[in-house]
C-alpha cells in the first residue's frame, strides 16, 4: 500500500445513495461493513466498503463540498477548494522527482489501465 490520490468530486447532490451514506456514518471502517454485507448485501453498501478500503490503502485528499466529517468517516481527507493547489504541491514535493502523475477527466466512466508510464516533464 501507498500513494495519494487528490480526488476532485463537487458531489453537489450529496454523496450518492442513501445507502452509501448509512453504511459511512454507521461503520467504523471496511472491516465492519464487510461484515454486515456478508450478513445482508446493500446496493451502496459495496460502495462505501471500497471507498473506506481506498482511504486505508492510500492517502487519498477529497476536494469537495461535502461535510467534512462525513468526508473522514470515508477515511478521506477533506480538503477546501481554496486549500487544492497547496496540497497538491506538497504532495508532490513529498514524493520528489520520482512522483507519477495521472489525471483522469470523467474517471466515473473511466477504467485505467497501466501498460507502463509515461514521463512527465
Amino acid at each position: 500500500p501507498g500513494g495519494s490520490i487528490l480526488f476532485y468530486a463537487e458531489c453537489p447532490s450529496g454523496a450518492g445513495i442513501q445507502s452509501f451514506e448509512d453504511y459511512v456514518w454507521r461503520y467504523r471502517d471496511e472491516f465492519e461493513m464487510q461484515a454486515a454485507l456478508q450478513r445482508e448485501f446493500v446496493v451502496g453498501g459495496h460502495k462505501a466498503y471500497w471507498v473506506a478500503r481506498l482511504g486505508r490503502k492510500y492517502q487519498v485528499h477529497l476536494v469537495s463540498g461535502l461535510d467534512g466529517e462525513f468526508v473522514r468517516r470515508c477515511h478521506f481527507q477533506s480538503v477546501s477548494p481554496e486549500r487544492h493547489e497547496a496540497v497538491l504541491e506538497s504532495l508532490l514535493q513529498e514524493t520528489g522527482q520520482d512522483a507519477r502523475v495521472a489525471v483522469i477527466p470523467y474517471s466515473g466512466f473511466t477504467l485505467p489501465v497501466q501498460h507502463e508510464f509515461a514521463e512527465v516533464t
